[in-house]
């Protein structure tokens, strides 16, 4: 056939299929009494016209649907799909051509031809489709006819619009007829009680129709190979007018469907036509399964609008199985969003696979929703149950109840659990929820009347999982506690290692359980691991002390400490079992079995938990053990080296001494006297011109760290001595040279803003020239003769015409005669600023002021005041006497010197001058309450030196500036104020103000970095320098000094 005769044929069916359906409502009317609602003539009233479907589609429509309708026919489903799709998503139809539409891309898609074959069971389509596909198929003719002409004209038969018109009418018309005889035939069996004669006249008016329509059918010409064709499309209009499908074959076409739009609409029409028959919902079932596994394929494919259509078909269709109608939300909420749907398989193997129960159940429920009608998901869903029913009955053994009745509740809510699973969950469903219903009372009665230790453990961890915060729950873990670990120590000492170890178990694996009980247990648990005797610490002790060896006592000890670490019994065992081994490895070590020695003594040293001082003497004879040196204490270290024959000896035994035993006080000591006598016999060569000898002595002590801060400070001048061949002395006197001349040093000490200042009337006034010279020129300072330091320090040189002589050192004494200018006298003692002298054949005193007498003490202006020149603290104290706050603190003086590297002397004579004796308001303490103007913590501050005293408010400034160093106490004050003046002057790198006349005057660049600006400043200091002196030659202290040379 070609394809014009298969399209005119087409048309043919769908125009008797909609006069089938029609006559279908004229027979349904008969049935139930009623008149038809159509008449079957030419101008029906629910056919359309050609020009109205031209008028309601518009050309362009109509021509974008026949299209389509040939790429349907011709067998091109993608091309046609495509089209219809087109149509469809631009929803400008309305809705009863979008309905017909949806109907041929549903077909097209399945890929299910429009043949003769499919529209012979176009009866179960509604015949409001049927009527408007065949006025569709009108139009398609029109379009047909014309290329049915150009077809004949190639082929050189003309046939004329009159003549296609007459045959179109003619098949129109045979098959009208047919269809009255049809209706004609019902009426006849529905008379059948009328006279002979009216059915002799029907069988004439049937026999003349048929007459008729043989003879439109000779004139129709159809060609022979569609009379096959004819013949069916007659018998299926005439089947279909006369009765409808039963129930069962409507059933049966629905379950034996070839497509899934072929079963829904049979199964639309069984419930359409039997409502009532039981195998409506089974047919829906099976539809719904396949349009619905249709939709899934789709989705998978990212058809996702041809899913969502199918999707859209299932949804809220009261036939439609529940367990589709759940997924079907979601599913089009991915679709809509463009979410891919996985494999069936994929979700099954995540069920099967998950790492953990809760994973196992979510990965099923998410199954279960995206694919409910797959033959694997019963079985998914009873995978993961069976975990989830594990975990519950695992929570609810551990007496977590909660959780228990979680588990239990997801799975009797699972409509495709098994039976027996369901049973057994919902089983243990009612023990959880009476459990839970158990009060805490009860609970806790439960757990101290107990019979038995496993019955009390259980009620108690019952108590816990319930009541966590019940206000007696310590008390019950205390009790069951004390129970079970009974019961473990019971089996363990009866050597049933098993029960033990359970019992210990439960102890350790519960949190509450007190952290000494934790202990014992864990102690008991690796003694069962280590197939050790069970023993308390009381046992520990006990076999430790009763032990026949030192190695035994020690092994049963070791054993204890690593158990019971912190419990006092075992300390004290491990400490007797030290001491035994210690006192053996002493044994060996005497008897010269220095190896075994070394094995004793290290089990000691190594053994966590050994008293120190037990380990420390251990380590002291292990490494004389080493060095294969007998067995010395330090006691002994020090007898031999106090003993020693010789200096050397001395400190060699010392020094060996105190190699072993670092900061211990008698080998310290033993190592100062040998000090002593290595310097003596340093001295006792150089004075005798063995300079080289003495250097050698120096250098010993000088390179060992331990010798004493003062010792080393006059070890240094005494090897600069004896390294320049130089006979030792009491006095050092080095010069330094500055380029800059003296003249110019003072011309810019006269050029400073803040002139330098003179005292006068109790107040100050600028020097003047003279006034600066004098003080500034190193030579009106220096004695002449400088060879002797005893009669240089030790001669006072009357200055005044007349000087009175008193019978004590102050005014306040009786007058005994006087002296002239130029009498010189030896001075016997210093007090309180008066000498002592040899006054006819008796002793007197005089006024020690520089004013009436000439000491030569200004020289000590040049005194290097760097380092400390070892005063003891004693002699400190004595020269603060009389010194309000700063009497009894030459410990701190002495501090300050050695941390401040700064002759403790000058120290005191600076603290003395800058606080008028201790008294000055700095010096006894101020309080502060802001500082730069903002409010401070009150505290109470002091400054001994003065610094930041600045003139115009030298309280105030001093204060704060001590209350900014920290200095809260006079000890404090002392010690910081030193380091200030030696990190700003004295040791200064860069200014190296080394003396009280580089401090005040700076010859290295004069009028810059001065400390003070009274002319007369470090004049005056020297005043209470002098005691230095009597220190110097009473302890053969060396004075350096440094003298400028402009």
């Amino acid at each position: 056939m070609n394809n014009w005769s298969h399209k005119k044929n087409i048309k043919k069916v769908l125009i008797a299929s909609m006069f089938a359906s029609t006559l279908l409502g004229v027979d349904s009317a008969l049935a139930e009494e009623k008149e038809p609602e159509m008449s079957l003539n030419n101008e029906q009233t629910n056919d359309l016209s050609i020009d109205e479907v031209k008028i309601e589609l518009s050309e362009d429509k109509l021509a974008t649907i026949h299209t389509a309708l040939n790429y349907h026919i011709d067998g091109e489903f993608e091309d046609a799909l495509s089209i219809y799709e087109t149509l469809v998503e631009e929803n400008k139809l309305e809705e009863y051509w979008l309905d017909v539409i949806v109907l041929l891309r549903n077909l097209s898609e399945e890929k299910t031809e429009l043949n003769l074959d499919t529209l012979l069971e176009l009866d179960l389509i509604e015949e409001e489709y049927l009527e408007r596909l065949s006025v569709l198929i009108n139009t398609l003719d029109l379009e047909l006819e014309s290329v049915d002409e150009a077809e004949s004209e190639d082929e050189g038969t003309e046939e004329t619009d009159e003549t296609e018109s007459i045959e179109n009418d003619k098949e129109l018309e045979l098959i009208v007829d047919e269809s009255e005889e049809e209706s004609d035939l019902v009426d006849e069996e529905d008379d059948l009680e009328q006279d002979v004669s009216e059915t002799e006249e029907s069988d004439d008016s049937v026999e003349e129709d048929s007459n008729k329509n043989e003879e439109v059918e000779e004139e129709a010409e159809v060609p022979a190979d569609d009379k096959d064709s004819l013949s069916k499309i007659q018998t299926f209009s005439v089947s279909t007018s006369s009765t409808r499908p039963s129930a069962t074959t409507l059933y049966n076409n629905s379950i034996n469907a070839g497509n899934a739009t072929e079963a829904w609409q049979n199964a639309v029409e069984l419930n359409r036509h039997y409502p009532n028959d039981y195998r409506v919902s089974i047919a829906f079932e099976s539809a719904s399964n396949r349009i619905f596994s249709l939709a899934q394929s789709n989705h998978r494919n990212r058809n996702y609008n041809t899913a969502l259509r199918y999707y859209n078909q299932l949804l809220n269709h009261p036939h439609v199985p529940i367990r589709i109608q759940n997924s079907l939300n979601r599913l089009i909420t991915m679709a809509n969003s463009q979410i891919r749907l996985g494999f069936a398989s994929t979700y099954y193997n995540d069920v099967i696979n998950a790492p953990t129960a809760t994973a196992a159940w979510i990965a099923a429920m998410e199954y279960k929703s995206l694919y409910p009608t797959d033959d694997r998901l019963s079985e998914a869903v009873n995978s993961a149950g069976q975990r989830i029913f594990s975990m519950g009955r695992s929570s609810q053994r551990s007496n977590r109840f909660e959780d228990a009745h979680h588990y239990y509740s997801l799975l009797v809510e699972e409509t495709l659990l098994d039976q027996s699973l369901m049973n057994n969950a919902l089983s243990n469903l009612a023990v959880v929820k009476n459990e839970m219903q158990t009060s805490a009372s009860d609970l806790f009665d439960a757990t101290i009347n107990a019979s038995s230790a496993t019955e009390a453990w259980n009620n108690l961890g019952r108590l816990i999982a319930r009541f966590p915060n019940h206000n007696r729950l310590a008390e019950a873990v205390e009790h069951a506690s004390a129970r079970v670990y009974s019961m473990g120590r019971s089996n363990h000492r009866a050597g049933r290692q098993s029960n033990a170890q359970l019992y210990y178990s439960w102890l350790l694996d519960e949190s509450r359980v007190s952290q000494n009980m934790r202990n014992l247990v864990s102690a008991h648990q690796t003694q069962l691991n280590n197939g050790w005797d069970f023993r308390t610490p009381e046992d520990y002790l006990r076999d430790t002390n009763a032990a026949s060896t030192a190695s035994e006592a020690w092994a049963v000890a070791t054993e204890g400490i690593t158990l019971f670490p912190d419990h006092i019994d075992v300390q004290m065992a491990l400490n007797n079992a030290a001491d035994r081994m210690y006192a053996l490895g002493q044994s060996n070590h005497r008897r010269g079995n220095f190896n075994t020695a070394i094995t004793y003594y290290n089990q000691v040293i190594n053994q966590g938990g050994v008293l120190a001082g037990i380990q420390a003497e251990a380590q002291v004879f292990r490494r004389q053990a080493e060095n294969r040196r007998v067995l010395t204490t330090a006691n002994q270290f020090y007898n031999q080296s106090t003993s020693a024959g010789t200096a050397s000896e001395a400190w060699d035994i010392a020094n060996e001494g105190l190699s072993y035993y670092p900061n211990h006080s008698q080998i310290t000591e033993a190592l100062q006297l040998a000090a002593d006598r290595v310097m003596a016999l340093g001295e006792s060569n150089h004075k005798r011109g063995r300079f080289s000898t003495a250097t050698t002595y120096y250098n010993r002590l000088l390179n060992n760290e331990n010798i004493s801060q003062s010792m080393r400070t006059r070890l240094e001048t005494y090897r600069y001595l004896s390294t320049n061949n130089l006979y030792l002395t009491n006095m050092i006197v080095r010069e330094s040279t500055y380029s800059t001349s003296f003249n110019d040093a003072v011309n810019r000490q006269m050029a400073l803003n803040a002139k330098p200042q003179a005292s006068s009337n109790g107040g100050w006034r600028n020097a003047t020239r003279e006034e600066v010279v004098r003080y500034m020129d190193p030579n009106n300072f220096l004695p002449s003769d400088m060879s002797d330091m005893n009669s240089l320090f030790t001669t006072a040189r009357v200055i005044v015409d007349v000087l009175n002589v008193r019978s004590g050192p102050g005014t306040g004494h009786s007058l005994v005669g006087t002296v002239t200018r130029g009498q010189e006298f030896t001075i016997l003692e210093e007090r309180s600023g008066w000498f002592k002298i040899g006054f006819n054949g008796s002793e007197a005193w005089i006024s020690g002021s520089s004013n009436f007498v000439d000491a030569n003490r200004e020289m000590l202006q040049f005194l290097n005041l760097q380092g400390t020149v070892g005063v003891s603290i004693e002699n400190l104290n004595r020269e603060l006497q009389g010194t309000g706050i700063l009497e009894g603190h030459g410990a701190a003086f002495r501090q300050a010197s050695i941390e401040a590297n700064v002759n403790e002397i000058y120290l005191i004579s600076h603290a003395i001058l800058e606080t008028g004796r201790g008294t000055s308001r700095l010096a006894t303490g101020v309080l502060v309450e802001e500082v730069n103007g903002q409010k401070v913590t009150p505290r109470i501050v002091y400054n001994m030196f003065g610094i930041g005293a600045v003139d115009h408010a030298p309280v105030r400034l001093g204060a704060e500036r001590a209350y900014q160093e920290g200095w809260f106490t006079p000890e404090a004050s002392i010690i910081g104020g030193a380091k200030w003046i030696s990190t700003r002057y004295v040791n200064n790198a860069t200014h190296q103000q080394n003396t009280l006349y580089k401090m005040r005057w700076n010859p290295a660049s004069p009028g810059t970095h001065q400390y003070a600006t009274d002319v007369g400043w470090a004049s005056k200091q020297t005043s209470m320098l002098r005691s230095i002196v009597s220190y110097s030659l009473m302890d053969n202290l060396i004075l350096n000094f440094d003298i400028p040379r402009y």
